[in-house]
């Protein structure tokens, strides 16, 4: 199984997302990159670090009850290979895979502790990804 590597983009679900997200941009000079009506993407001023906050999903099966937690991302090359290499080795698939409108191709497991971890394709064009 090849080892999912660290991205640096953080998913963090919270009801205060907005409030949560303009902390970060008045304390820490971060930018927003995205924004809809239940979540926000903001970057760092040195592009390094990249937070989505969002709103608690029933409809896209994240955190149905939200107890305070984070979404861990993780990048792989082989999203299908990769989705059966957990399942083979037991691991609780929360969501199959799925397709957002921009392209990006995920599934979501979770750890021992309840805390998601989202795992996504590695982009092939840089355009791929909003």
């Amino acid at each position: 199984m090849t080892v999912p590597r660290a991205n640096s983009y953080i998913g963090i679900t919270t009801e205060k997302f907005k409030e949560t997200a303009d902390f970060y941009i008045q304390y820490f000079g971060y930018s927003v990159n995205a924004e809809t009506e239940s979540f926000i993407v903001i970057q760092s001023p040195n592009q390094k670090r990249t937070f989505g906050f969002s709103a608690p999903s029933k409809d896209k099966g994240f955190i149905t009850t939200f107890s305070g937690g984070i979404q861990l991302p993780f990048l792989v090359d082989d999203i299908d290979a990769a989705l059966a290499a957990f399942k083979q080795a037991g691991v609780s698939i929360t969501r199959n895979i799925d397709i957002e409108e921009w392209g990006e191709k995920h599934f979501v497991i979770s750890d021992p502790t309840g805390i998601e971890l989202y795992i996504s394709e590695t982009p092939k064009k840089a355009d791929q990804v909003a």
